[in-house]
């Protein structure tokens, strides 16, 4: 080993196989937990949700990353995919 190489085993990695089919204004899911992006609450500009999740989904088979989050008590989301409103 190098000496910039780190000593010991790797750290674990977390693995969560925990899915839901749960759709934009659905209840909030209470039921299992989700994942914060980034692991915490985002810095947003006022009047904008600090808790914010990682959402996966599918369009037209290809998997889009994406966010959700707590809008009253409904699910609101919001993906990088502004290109499907032109096609």
């Amino acid at each position: 080993m190098c000496a910039k190489c780190p000593k010991g085993p790797p750290p674990k990695l977390v693995m969560l196989n925990e899915w839901a089919d749960i759709r934009f204004g659905d209840q909030w899911p209470t039921e299992f937990n989700t994942i914060k992006a980034d692991n915490r609450r985002l810095n947003t500009v006022e009047g904008e949700a600090p808790d914010q999740h990682v959402a996966l989904w599918y369009v037209h088979g290809e998997p889009v990353m994406g966010r959700i989050w707590n809008n009253g008590g409904k699910v609101s989301c919001c993906s990088g995919l502004w290109f499907w409103a032109l096609v």
